[in-house]
């Protein structure tokens, strides 16, 4: 057993019990750096001392930054050291694996604050009453600050074009979008991770987009609005991938994330508890650590007989997906002849009250309108008014034109008065009203 202690970091490697390298390949996803290092056949900045150095500096860099322990860090520096016929002193004075496992640990140490443990906090009932935990909706009924909203379809209904002109009304800092009303008094900055399509995808869709905008709002949107067209999957649960969520917001500061879609995003089944839970987890992580919502975008399942998946059951992912979200809608096609025409359903409202489903129409633009106006109840009323105002206007116009045409003038109508002093009937017994014409 060696045991290698410093006073600013321990290194421990027991190299009798040392992992296999095969149950690393499958506990870990080698994607990225990692995968293109271990395929390398020698070092990949070239063969000299320093440069081989750097190499497996940067390899045990990313297995570090994937979570490995310093036995699984040692097992895979020693492999690729061999592959690489890299000579390297593993005796037990002087280990240069150990060495380098101390260094990277030594990188990007956390800030320890003695203090007080921020996360270990309590509050009483008086602390959080009087505290800063407010909730602020910027979409009411749809999106919550820092919160999770899903937007959830089968495929081809429109999710992605529906989302793109949420954020567009979010960047031009419209008023209202459909019949949400948008409460953020300024112009919100969003960054679309699109992992499903590509620039030239995004392109086609938004020069069809931008025929509904004006010169201004296009160069408000080219400040506000912004796309990573990743067009691979990048996993909400692989140590790898949640760097360059981090790096992304990092550089980005938005006010809003949306991630399209879920498929793409997750490692492993998409309604198995443990990867969704894990993904969820960090979903959490990175709108409390930014201080930006997150917009999903998933699908619905595929329909069952007259089982129908609009509700949250029937969107991807377990149990841990749901009590997660702050908010949720589906997008449900009305009929196969008419795929511009969908019903808008309220799936999870967490601080408000569930909304009445409504019916949008996609217009030629790709943008989004109301197709009754309303809610059911508010539709029957406007299209009542409607018809009275229609058929008041054209009695008005006949009246107008007679007029101007002939100089005649309608008379007024004639109505019945009622006087006051009432009369007998046959009888003579029971008053009526008496009526003068």
């Amino acid at each position: 057993m060696e045991e290698e202690t410093s006073t600013e970091l321990a290194v421990r490697i027991n190299k009798d019990l040392l992992p296999s390298w095969n149950d690393l390949i499958l506990s870990y996803s080698w994607t990225g750096q990692a995968a293109a290092f271990w395929k390398a056949k020698e070092p990949p900045y070239g063969e000299e001392r320093d440069q081989a150095a750097q190499a497996l500096y940067d390899m045990a860099m990313q297995c570090r930054d994937m979570g490995m322990s310093d036995d699984e860090i040692y097992v895979v520096i020693q492999k690729i050291a061999e592959k690489w016929e890299i000579v390297l002193d593993d005796s037990e004075e002087e280990d240069d694996i150990v060495d380098l496992i101390r260094l990277v640990r030594k990188q990007n140490l956390p800030v320890v604050i003695e203090e007080e443990d921020d996360e270990l906090r309590i509050y009483s009932w008086g602390d959080i009453l009087a505290g800063d935990f407010d909730v602020a909706e910027i979409v009411e009924g749809l999106i919550v600050e820092a919160g999770v909203t899903s937007f959830a379809g089968p495929p081809g209904v429109g999710k992605t074009q529906f989302v793109k002109q949420l954020c567009i009304a979010l960047c031009l800092n419209r008023k209202k979008f459909l019949n949400y009303k948008v409460l953020v008094q300024r112009p919100l900055r969003i960054l679309f991770l699109s992992l499903e399509m590509s620039g030239g995808e995004i392109k086609y869709f938004l020069k069809t987009m931008r025929k509904g905008l004006t010169l201004e709002e296009e160069e408000m949107l080219d400040k506000h609005f912004y796309f990573f067209p990743h067009t691979e999957p990048l996993c909400l649960n692989v140590p790898e991938d949640k760097l360059k969520y981090h790096r992304l917001l990092d550089k980005f500061k938005p006010d809003g994330i949306i991630i399209d879609s879920w498929s793409m995003a997750m490692a492993g089944e998409m309604g198995g508890d443990v990867p969704t839970r894990d993904a969820m987890a960090f979903v959490n992580q990175l709108r409390k650590r930014h201080n930006c919502f997150v917009g999903i975008i998933n699908h619905t399942k595929k329909a069952q007989g007259d089982n129908i998946p609009k509700t949250m059951d029937g969107i991807f992912g377990s149990r841990f997906y749901s009590s997660n979200l702050s908010n949720g809608v589906v997008l449900w096609p009305v009929s196969e002849k008419d795929p511009d025409e969908m019903e808008l359903i309220d799936v999870k409202s967490r601080f408000s009250r569930k909304r009445e489903t409504v019916r949008i129409t996609r217009t030629a633009h790709l943008s989004f309108e109301l197709s009754d106006g309303g809610t059911p109840t508010e539709n029957i009323f406007a299209k009542a008014q409607r018809r009275k105002e229609l058929v008041t206007g054209q009695k008005k116009g006949l009246a107008a034109l007679l007029q101007q045409n002939t100089g005649f003038k309608p008379p007024k109508e004639s109505k019945p008065e009622i006087f006051d002093t009432p009369i007998q009937d046959d009888d003579g017994d029971n008053p009526v009203p008496g009526l003068r014409l």
